[in-house]
């Protein structure tokens, strides 16, 4: 394992070579233990993927256009909640930096199409909101 040594000299980093440094420290850690730098998050490795990936990378996959996705002529009161909620965590997910939002909504999409009122007017305050969080 390689990693840079302190600093770069013209455009050409210098490496040193951690191998032993690494080597020597887990033979004294436990099973569950992790080794990792002072600035490292569980957080952000979690929501980091892998492009490319088609389990990690939802953009890896076979493609949708919102024309062809179905969307429901009436929710139950369960599913609209179900809806609604799923909106909210994707915008706190977003505002906190917890996770980049890795799949749409395609209720925020086709509002037009929409039949349910109360939907309608929580999915066009969501618009508005991350509008105003952007800005």
């Amino acid at each position: 394992a390689m990693q840079p040594a302190g600093g770069r000299q013209g455009d050409v980093r210098r490496w040193e070579d951690v191998t032993e440094m690494i080597d020597a420290a887990t033979r004294e850690m436990e099973v569950g233990q992790m080794l990792h730098a002072p600035s490292f998050s569980m957080v952000d490795a979690m929501a980091a993927i892998e492009l490319g990936d088609p389990k990690m990378d939802v953009g890896a996959g076979r493609r949708v256009r919102l024309e062809q996705c179905e969307l429901p002529g009436e929710l139950t009161p369960s599913q609209l909640v179900g809806v609604m909620d799923k909106l909210v965590s994707g915008i706190v997910s977003w505002v906190t930096w917890t996770m980049l939002p890795h799949n749409e909504c395609v209720y925020l999409y086709r509002i037009d199409s929409l039949s349910d009122p109360c939907l309608v007017c929580f999915c066009k305050l969501t618009v508005a909101l991350s509008a105003v969080i952007r800005d």
